[in-house]
């Protein structure tokens, strides 16, 4: 995506989250069919907390409000980073509530048990975040 463009993730479909760097954005797509619309980058943020980085593949990603729910797999130190989630947002990994930890960027960063071979389990992570 060119510098200076961000998914509007109201819009969009499909998108799990973006990633901006110097060169321009990345945007991490979930499952088969995806829509993204843009906003300037300087646009007022959309307060959707968004996948910005991962070390897991995330397949059944759905937004509910400002909650996502999606299906992870890693296999060494798997964990995804959330940006516009803060502390007031409930995290649970597998239904057991988990506690994030924060990257000093302003993301906070989920980590779950890693798949051995692939065959190994997919963790169900769910992000609930209040209005």
């Amino acid at each position: 995506m060119p510098v200076g463009e961000i998914p509007d993730l109201t819009h969009s479909s499909g998108v799990v989250g973006y990633l901006s760097v110097p060169g321009g954005t990345y945007v991490h797509l979930g499952d088969d069919q995806a829509s993204v619309s843009l906003l300037p980058v300087n646009h007022p943020a959309d307060p959707l907390p968004y996948v910005s980085a991962a070390t897991a593949y995330i397949t059944h990603f759905k937004r509910q409000g400002r909650g996502i729910r999606f299906d992870a797999r890693g296999y060494y130190q798997p964990y995804v980073l959330l940006s516009h989630a803060d502390h007031a947002c409930g995290f649970k990994v597998d239904g057991r509530e988990v506690q994030s930890t924060e990257d000093g960027k302003g993301r906070l960063k989920v980590s779950f048990p890693p798949s051995v071979g692939e065959q190994g389990p997919v963790h169900d992570i769910e992000v609930h975040c209040h209005d």
